[in-house]
């Protein structure tokens, strides 16, 4: 008996391959995937879900997690993070601040990314915050952007928020000796302001990933 059904059955599937074997393409088809540059928000489709994910994990009241979108390269995730404002429906009150560390000098690690975040905050709100000024970052780096971070949250009222984005996150380890880049990781942790008063600023970053790689987790700040 089970040997008639499976001959039955290797016959259907025996004549459905052999028909499909035949088939030509008979014109050209366009691919609806966007290759290259981050896809504008009118034209990115099907990462509802990942904007649900992002929504209720930044929704909640008091100190929001820290998110990392992690996945193959050319997967999409700078056109998710770079569309994020829209595709969560935010509102007018967030702004959005995107620094991918390839634009980073790294020569003075710790100095050169303070100076970046800083530029990148102020350019999401020239209208609101004082342009950093490059010097003040070159003795000490970490106070001068934690004296900018200061005002971004004295400025712009109670429901005025930022989010900041790291793009190309893996460069830490990739350029960076694993000292400095600790150093990095740590500065990047207090970033985010503590305690009963809701911080205004929300760190997000991208990081691709191989197959092999462990799974990057969120952080919470």
């Amino acid at each position: 008996m089970v040997d008639q059904i499976l001959g039955r059955w290797l016959d259907q599937v025996l004549g459905v391959a052999s028909e499909v074997g035949t088939l030509t393409a008979r014109e050209a088809v366009a691919s609806p995937h966007i290759v290259g540059a981050p896809v504008p928000a009118e034209r990115l489709v099907g990462r509802a879900g990942i904007f649900d994910q992002i929504r209720s994990a930044w929704a909640k009241p008091g100190q929001r997690d820290s998110l990392v979108v992690y996945g193959h390269r050319r997967m999409g995730k700078t056109s998710v993070m770079k569309n994020v404002v829209a595709g969560c429906d935010f509102g007018a009150n967030t702004g959005f601040a995107y620094l991918t560390l390839q634009t980073v000098d790294w020569s003075d690690a710790v100095a050169d990314l303070c100076r970046a975040i800083a530029f990148a905050l102020w350019q999401a709100a020239p209208q609101a915050l004082a342009e950093p000024a490059a010097a003040t970052f070159d003795a000490h780096p970490q106070h001068a952007l934690r004296r900018f971070l200061a005002g971004v949250n004295a400025g712009g009222g109670d429901e005025r928020r930022f989010i900041l984005v790291f793009d190309e996150y893996e460069l830490l380890d990739e350029l960076l000796p694993a000292e400095e880049a600790n150093r990095v990781v740590m500065l990047l942790r207090g970033l985010t302001p503590s305690g009963n008063r809701p911080p205004r600023d929300r760190l997000a970053s991208t990081r691709s990933c191989a197959p092999w790689q462990r799974t990057p987790k969120a952080s919470t700040r």
